[in-house]
């Protein structure tokens, strides 16, 4: 069975590592990058599991040669802000070890852009100077994400959002009509990952009905009445302020981009306006990942609806 036959889209990408696995060229390590949902961690999933030798998709996170590199969970339950390099030296210290269940290893790095300096420092001898027979995938939003004495030591792999057309077919076949196919296709913006999770996901998709909902209310709101508005939504727990904040900004980016994806053909000016709050969302975001303050950061998003 061809490992990628179920990813939605990607030819490109598919292509291109289905000759490096045929041909046993795979690079050692690779970094792709592209927006939440487009479907890289399908990918890399895929990839891994090809690599240590068809391993089944359930036994992939359970395998004694696979792992995954993410920002801990503190005392409280909340995941940390940045994967630090204690975290990265033993990644590092793992990958030196013989493999357990055959002759390969296979390394994940979800949040590559959460790597801190002194962490991705620590992982640069391992993506220069493999041990063995491994691979090594990060995940990134995009280049600039990471330091460029990473990136440059990585083969890229760009994913760009799918058409829509090719997702709106493939949840077809997921046993929708094809109007509902072709709504949840448009609600995707070209990611797969977040069509199959309208599907699957009430919770999901509802958040992103309430999003839309926020960002039209708020859109007609003065700057006063926004405030109070973020001032509401956020808990009183700091914790829970950066856990609501980043679903906040979440969804009011997938909000905003489908304002801005209405707009396009028959309102110029409307679209010049979203796509300067995607800017803003987006710049609140990186202020987010940063620690800044939850209030100030999302205040900077709703300012530009």
């Amino acid at each position: 069975m061809n490992l990628f036959s179920t990813i939605i889209g990607h030819e490109q990408a598919k292509s291109i590592l289905s000759r490096q696995m045929e041909g046993n060229q795979l690079s050692h390590a690779y970094l792709f990058v592209g927006p939440n949902g487009v479907g890289r961690t399908t990918m890399a999933h895929a990839l891994m599991r090809d690599f240590l030798g068809l391993v089944p998709g359930s036994q992939l996170s359970t395998h004694p040669d696979v792992l995954c590199l993410e920002r801990e969970v503190d005392e409280d339950g909340k995941r940390k802000t940045e994967i630090v390099v204690s975290d990265a030296r033993t990644f590092v210290d793992w990958f030196s070890l013989s493999p357990i269940m055959g002759s390969r290893k296979a390394a994940f790095v979800e949040e590559a852009e959460r790597l801190n300096t002194s962490a991705a420092n620590a992982l640069l001898k391992t993506i220069e100077e493999p041990k063995g027979d491994t691979l090594l995938i990060l995940r990134a939003p995009s280049l600039d994400a990471l330091p460029l004495t990473i990136a440059s030591r990585c083969q890229v792999m760009r994913f760009a959002p799918v058409p829509m057309k090719t997702i709106a077919e493939a949840v077809e076949k997921r046993g929708l009509d094809k109007t509902e196919a072709a709504s949840i296709a448009q609600m995707s913006l070209g990611r797969p990952g977040h069509a199959i999770r309208f599907i699957t996901d009430g919770a999901f998709r509802a958040a992103y009905e309430v999003a839309q909902t926020r960002v039209r209310e708020w859109h007609t709101l003065p700057i006063y009445a926004r405030v109070r508005a973020v001032a509401d939504l956020l808990p009183k727990e700091e914790a829970d302020k950066r856990t609501v904040l980043e679903e906040t900004l979440s969804g009011l980016e997938r909000a905003a981009r489908a304002e801005l994806v209405r707009c396009v053909e028959s309102d110029p000016q409307g679209a010049q306006h979203w796509s300067q709050a995607l800017t803003r969302i987006r710049d609140a975001r990186l202020a987010a990942s940063h620690n800044g303050n939850p209030q100030l950061c999302l205040e900077h998003a709703v300012f530009a609806l």
